[in-house]
């Protein structure tokens, strides 16, 4: 039976791919965030203080510490 060690396959941590991946996550993180604040302010209605000075800070710390972890 055959084996891989770690010296026939070693880890690339960036290929070409990945950027197209990151900035596909960038953007759909972005157009997320858009619709968040829309529908917050036009459907739910909830106040401009909320939502900027409570939610958009929120989501600015906690996506930044989640995909850290």
């Amino acid at each position: 039976m055959a084996s891989a060690t770690t010296n026939e396959y070693p880890v690339r941590w960036w290929v070409p791919g990945d950027w197209n991946a990151f900035f596909g996550l960038f953007t759909n993180v972005v157009l997320n965030v858009i619709v968040l604040t829309g529908l917050s302010l036009g459907v739910v209605k909830l106040p401009g203080d909320i939502v900027y000075g409570g939610i958009l800070p929120a989501l600015a710390v906690a996506l930044p510490l989640g995909n850290i972890y």
